[in-house]
């Protein structure tokens, strides 16, 4: 078993880094002994980063940049298919030539924000207002997979939450906010009724058990 693992996380957009939390979690609940370092590839210093439409240069970038033992390679299915999108990222992977490379997809049906609507107590707080005795309406677990727009979803409800008003509410960045989230989710076990999440445990205790051999 190694001393500790590192990984990379490289996504759509910055705003996805959220899922550093979850990776973390995950890691932590199936090998609870091990040192789990994370980072986030962020090419805004390159003066010419790789485009999204060129993952496999963005695969190459992250891997140049920002070593590790495991490459987490994000899409959000959007309007895809999972299967399409776990294609496109191999299709990119194996394009990029990086056979020694440990890489494991990680696509949230439909964006990252599905896999935050899931505590009352991490949003009150993200909004500031962890004493709001109002309802809040989450979409049941088995139907996060459904939900048209998690991330609008997402933003009303901090916005609900909040109980700001006007000139106040406009000030409110839900995108900061959408972080808070992440970090104030202690358990994320839930996500284990989701399809996407389990063929994602499925891969990671795949890679675990390559690199831990």
């Amino acid at each position: 078993m190694k001393n500790e693992i590192n990984y990379t996380l490289l996504t759509d957009g910055s705003s996805d880094r959220v899922l550093i939390k979850i990776i973390n979690w995950l890691f932590n609940d199936l090998i609870p002994n091990i040192p789990i370092k994370g980072q986030f590839s962020d090419f805004s210093f390159l003066k010419k980063p790789p485009t999204i439409s060129r993952l496999d240069l963005r695969i190459k970038a992250a891997i140049e940049y920002y070593p590790c033992d495991i490459l987490f390679v994000h899409r959000d299915s959007e309007n895809e298919s999972r299967e399409d999108r776990y294609e496109e990222i191999i299709r990119f992977w194996n394009k990029a030539s990086l056979s020694n490379q440990k890489m494991i997809p990680i696509i949230p049906v439909r964006m990252s924000e599905a896999w935050l609507l899931i505590d009352q107590q991490a949003i009150k707080i993200a909004a500031s207002n962890r004493y709001y005795k109002g309802n809040i309406t989450l979409p049941n677990t088995q139907n996060l997979e459904r939900e048209p727009d998690p991330k609008k979803l997402l933003f009303e409800l901090i916005q609900q939450v909040s109980e700001l008003t006007g000139r106040r509410l406009k000030k409110l960045n839900v995108h900061t906010a959408r972080h808070i989230v992440a970090e104030n989710i202690d358990n994320y076990s839930v996500l284990r009724n989701l399809s996407s999440f389990i063929l994602f445990e499925e891969d990671v205790k795949k890679v675990i058990a390559e690199i831990s051999l």
